[in-house]
């Protein structure tokens, strides 16, 4: 016969996965999600739009300019320390088949005498000069083509006059940049959703436990109600897995680009070609966790009594997955109880975080095979250690916290085993009689 307050327990947990305790961790989740990946898809479209411009100006007809003015600026810092030179430069130029205008007499001339100012293709009009002498050579060069009037290599657009550069290279390092940074800001703001969503949540079903027993610690977790506990260990998340893909797909049409048009001078996009690597290797990572995470999800811990008060005896059975090998195997088990506060009070400058042992105990199991059905634990406890504090309980000036932690290690072919537990043992003066549970029935 089943007990009443597992049924009761149960009851509770129906309750705890009622749509309504989602919508705050939903809501909070996208609104993080949003802003981060919408400036992650912004980087990237300007990052095509770079593209495209480039692509665009490879059909763009030669002509000439002539220099108006050419300097250079220099950029610091808030301290004052130089941090580069942006080469700068104003010119004037005509259609092709015009004379090229001169700088002094240029609004007399008899052809269409257009202005412009834009050095290279992207969103910087200058170019980097840097330290290097290959810049500055670049500055002398142009400076005494301005001295001399002597007429530079232009790129005119031959469909809209007015749209003309000096240099229409590739702008390698600001498409690179756009497209790491938007994939960065793409996969992080989808990471960060998935925290916020799973801790709000997690916060959201802890509160209304709270609230509804707040004189039963026990009652504050869904695995302590039912008196089944699931692996924290075991429950990785796929976020590796699914942080990668943002490297693979926002790249993929500068690549595709790329790859088309790879006769074209200056068409190589560098950089851009690793981040699907970063991609791949996120995956990857990603898989090995979802591996290890898919063979002992459905591993758990069932309590013969729930909750415990220390001075009694820990019992239960470890239940694990039927496709485990039925090779012997040695199980190492660990039960302890630690206590962790931190010192948060004011004026202190730095949180400072402390730990203690209040009880350690191992034993090692050989199991003849672990296949279907798992097997049996057993601990005392000690009357004289402290029972469970959950976060924020008892103390109000201090992060106290007390836990009880079984871990199960072993060496297996594949992923190996590793379990842990946090288990709901308390004091004598929080322990409720009336809901241990004794009809726990065992496998085998």
């Amino acid at each position: 016969m089943k007990p009443s307050n597992a049924f009761h327990g149960h009851e509770i947990v129906r309750e705890l996965r009622s749509p309504i305790r989602y919508i705050a961790g939903t809501i909070l989740g996208i609104i993080v999600f949003i802003g981060p990946v919408s400036g992650g898809i912004w980087l990237c479209l300007r990052g095509l739009e770079n593209i495209n411009q480039w692509h665009m100006a490879q059909s763009w007809v030669p002509t000439t300019a002539t220099f108006t003015n050419v300097w250079v600026t220099v950029s610091t810092s808030d301290k004052g320390n130089v941090t580069g030179f942006n080469l700068n430069a104003t010119y004037i130029w005509s259609q092709p088949g015009c004379p090229t205008p001169d700088a002094s007499d240029w609004r007399d001339s008899a052809c269409p005498v257009y202005y412009g100012n834009k050095l290279k293709l992207g969103s910087n009009n200058v170019h980097r000069v840097g330290r290097s002498a290959r810049g500055w050579l670049l500055y002398e060069k142009m400076e005494a083509a301005k001295k001399s009037g002597m007429p530079w290599p232009l790129f005119m657009n031959p469909d809209n006059p007015r749209q003309a550069v000096i240099d229409r290279s590739m702008p390698v390092s600001n498409v690179t940049l756009d497209f790491f940074g938007g994939s960065l800001l793409a996969a992080a703001g989808f990471l960060i959703g998935m925290f916020v969503f799973f801790g709000i949540t997690d916060i959201s079903l802890r509160s209304f436990l709270r609230r509804r027993f707040p004189q039963k610690p026990w009652m504050h977790n869904e695995g302590w109600i039912t008196g089944q506990i699931y692996s924290a260990s075991a429950r990785k998340k796929l976020y590796f897995l699914l942080a990668g893909i943002p490297f693979l797909i926002i790249p993929a049409p500068a690549l595709v680009h790329d790859l088309l048009h790879a006769n074209t001078p200056g068409s190589r996009l560098g950089l851009i070609s690793c981040l699907p690597l970063i991609g791949i290797g996120c995956i990857i990572i990603g898989v090995i966790l979802h591996r290890r995470w898919k063979r002992f999800s459905s591993a758990w811990l069932e309590l013969r009594q729930n909750p415990l008060k220390t001075g009694d005896t820990l019992q239960g059975w470890i239940h694990l997955p039927s496709t485990l090998s039925n090779t012997p195997i040695m199980v190492i088990l660990t039960f302890d109880c630690e206590e962790k506060w931190a010192d948060t009070r004011w004026p202190s400058k730095y949180k400072t975080t402390y730990k203690q042992k209040h009880h350690e105990a191992v034993r090692v199991l050989k199991i003849d095979s672990m296949a279907g059905q798992g097997f049996a634990i057993e601990f005392n406890i000690p009357a004289s250690s402290p029972g469970t504090l959950i976060l924020g309980m008892r103390s109000f000036k201090y992060e106290h916290q007390i836990t009880w932690t079984l871990k199960a290690y072993a060496t297996i072919e594949g992923p190996n085993l590793d379990l842990s537990f946090k288990l709901p043992i308390f004091d004598g003066a929080w322990f409720a009689p009336a809901c241990s549970r004794t009809a726990m029935k065992y496998p085998g």
